[in-house]
């Protein structure tokens, strides 16, 4: 169990902890006549299965971080691009998926000692009042990079970050010391072994945790029936 009653500074990077985006974008992008076009064939079952199929194959099954390349060129195929195609479609279809943290995160921030900041997409809308507490959101067109993140840890003084991938937290535990990483058991996080499912880049977290990080892992998204 993890203890936030230590004076934390939490950063919740809202790409697919909130709100389920991978799902939402999909939905967005197979309503575009650009898009739905481009869907690689491999993926064409996905057209096929139900609401609820769809979800826990984009949760336990999809190993694509960047869920655009779900779709052949000229998709955008790099992260930047999928944050700039999020903050123009994520809305177009109506949809909003949300994650057991969006539930919780309000107990969360409205606990005593713990300051919680949202970092969001532009592009995203506002989340409730009641939803967030007491969190602080601060918005910007690229939630993903890599050097925002470093900096706005710094200036806030964060101890623990939550992010939807290992890779993201690898990346950033470059130049971060003392973070507790908290990622969720999304499909292109987990390798399976024989006794269990763990974090992939188990040597990475190792040479990490030598920079006093450590990682935790939740179960993020709530799989609710929606046909």
């Amino acid at each position: 169990m993890i203890d936030f009653n230590r004076n934390d500074k939490i950063l919740v990077i809202d790409n697919n902890m909130l709100r389920f985006h991978h799902y939402d974008l999909m939905e967005s992008m197979l309503y575009h006549k650009s898009c739905f076009p481009r869907l690689k064939k491999e993926y064409v079952q996905y057209l096929k299965m139900s609401l609820y199929s769809q979800l826990v194959f984009l949760k336990t099954v999809n190993e694509e971080r960047n869920i655009l390349n779900f779709f052949t060129n000229p998709a955008p195929p790099t992260l930047s691009e999928y944050s700039f195609l999020l903050n123009r479609l994520i809305n177009y279809s109506g949809k909003f998926t949300p994650t057991e943290l969006y539930y919780s995160i309000s107990r969360l921030a409205n606990m005593k000692l713990v300051t919680v900041y949202l970092y969001q997409f532009s592009g995203d809308k506002e989340y409730n009042k009641e939803i967030v507490g007491e969190s602080v959101i601060i918005r910007d067109d690229n939630i993903l990079d890599k050097e925002k993140i470093v900096n706005l840890v710094t200036e806030k003084d964060i101890n623990c970050i939550f992010c939807d991938s290992i890779d993201l937290a690898i990346e950033l535990s470059d130049s971060l010391k003392n973070i507790m990483f908290i990622i969720p058991d999304y499909a292109y996080n987990i390798t399976e072994y024989a006794t269990g499912k763990y974090l992939k880049h188990l040597e990475k977290i190792i040479e990490s945790a030598k920079q006093g990080n450590t990682y935790a892992v939740f179960d993020n998204l709530i799989l609710q029936r929606r046909e």
